[in-house]
């Protein structure tokens, strides 16, 4: 009777460190074949991926020429029911409703929506720059720092009241 040989799965499932250098030796390869890299030189394997990663020079589309891209049409709601549409003319509107006015019309709009938001520490900490030294920590020098928007810096170093 011949009995039929199972092999565990752990034979069958390859180790990661496995998979990892036959990806490895697959990329060798292929930066090779490619003329990106020269037979004679033993890279380690950060330089072997960086090596992958610089060598897609390859240009992006022409966006005329391809029908795939499309241009982004801005996104614009409608005016708020308080929007005065011919407010820079009239001189009975208040300064901070005139600058609520430009900066909606600046945003298009659209609410404001900050990408990235900061703590309550981190606003004590700008604002305290803001205030001891303003000549070095301009609102555009804070806001690129924090990598944050500089109406978000405006808005909370300018406009804080204590």
């Amino acid at each position: 009777e011949e009995t039929k040989k199972t092999t565990p799965k752990a034979e069958i499932i390859k180790h990661p460190r496995d998979l990892y250098q036959s990806r490895l030796k697959k990329l060798r390869e292929k930066l090779k074949k490619d003329g990106h890299l020269d037979s004679n030189i033993q890279l380690s394997k950060r330089q072997l991926l960086l090596r992958s990663v610089y060598s897609r020079d390859v240009p992006p589309p022409d966006p005329v020429q391809s029908p795939e891209v499309e241009q982004k049409e801005i996104k614009k709601s409608p005016p708020p029911k308080s929007y005065i549409s011919d407010w820079r003319s009239r001189d009975e509107i208040p300064g901070w409703k005139q600058n609520k006015f430009a900066s909606l019309e600046k945003r298009n709009f659209n609410p404001w929506a900050p990408k990235r938001k900061v703590s309550r520490e981190v606003m004590e900490k700008i604002r305290w720059l803001h205030r001891e030294l303003p000549n070095d920590f301009t609102v555009a020098k804070l806001a690129e720092d924090h990598q944050i928007s500089q109406e978000a810096v405006h808005q909370d170093a300018e406009n804080y009241r204590n």
